[in-house]
């Protein structure tokens, strides 16, 4: 994602589900391909814009917003050394920001688990990583960018957490993460107030029927977690996008990890300290993406 985001101009939306299983066909085969046998990285559905169109046709646009459902906590730390535990996981030792120690792992974690001992369900944690890496951009040069990436935490050995998933670097900047209802439901009405915005020069279709004048939405996807609580519920988490286009179509699916790739303008991070490395795999999040058309000007 960090490779494509670096690849991809900025207004460039990319949404999806990290985990999801897809069954496909190739054109010249009409059998159904079993997901269990095929590897695939990735499934996509890319909608370009043709340069070449005629101007009868008017412009097909995309908007995206994001409800997060994380929050930052604890003291900024730095990865001291990375070891690869098993094909999923890794162990992991930190330091704080400006010091030498390292930490001891285990019993930062367990002072962690006991400011939820009170918590009926426990939740989720994770380190968000700032990683600064060098990717090629043709010619045989490379671009220095920074991207902000989430590691599950599994547990703790020691002087080392288990994380699970692998890319972080020794001096890798990172900070702690927790799941969280209540900023959820926050972000849930940020999210709706950022669609109510968009509404104001969005119009939906009446009656199946194209409104007069100006941009005419059409559709919408969601993208959100099973694991956002109390609120992993497709008619919740929809309430945004249908409140305001209450007669548009819509559809969902539940994700393990989110994917919300889109301009600076349309999609926000999780912690303001991290907004100069954009972030495009989320958790516990639900990923909007409105569709909108916009008829061409009557002089064409």
């Amino acid at each position: 994602m960090a490779r494509m985001d670096c690849a991809l101009h900025e207004e460039t939306i990319i949404v999806g589900d990290a985990s999801g299983h897809s069954l496909c066909r190739s054109t010249n085969d009409s059998r159904h391909y079993d997901p269990d046998s095929y590897l695939l990285d990735a499934v996509a559905l890319v909608f370009a814009r043709d340069i070449h169109k005629s101007q009868d046709i008017g412009e097909t646009q995309f908007h995206v917003t994001l409800s997060t459902g994380i929050m930052p906590f604890g003291h900024p730390l730095q990865a001291v050394c990375v070891i690869p535990k098993d094909t999923t996981s890794a162990w992991l030792s930190t330091r704080l920001q400006g010091h030498f120690e390292v930490m001891d792992s285990e019993g930062l974690l367990g002072e962690i688990n006991s400011l939820f001992d009170d918590e009926e369900s426990p939740p989720d944690l994770y380190i968000g990583v700032v990683q600064h890496r060098h990717y090629p951009c043709g010619s045989g040069s490379f671009i220095s960018r920074a991207s902000l990436a989430f590691y599950e935490v599994l547990g703790a050995e020691r002087d080392f957490f288990i994380v699970n998933g692998f890319g972080i670097k020794s001096g890798d900047p990172i900070l702690f993460y927790h799941s969280d209802s209540d900023t959820a439901s926050t972000s849930c009405s940020d999210a709706y107030s950022n669609l109510a915005t968009l509404k104001e020069e969005c119009l939906p279709l009446r009656n199946g029927a194209p409104s007069s004048g100006g941009k005419e939405v059409f559709g919408g996807l969601i993208f959100s977690s099973y694991l956002r609580g109390e609120t992993s519920n497709l008619n919740v988490e929809s309430s945004p996008f249908h409140e305001n286009f209450p007669e548009v179509p819509l559809a969902g699916v539940f994700c393990n990890g989110e994917i919300g790739r889109g301009s600076s303008r349309s999609i926000s991070q999780e912690d303001d300290q991290a907004k100069s490395a954009p972030c495009c795999l989320h958790y516990h999040s639900t990923v909007y993406l409105v569709l909108s058309y916009t008829p061409p000007t009557s002089e064409h």
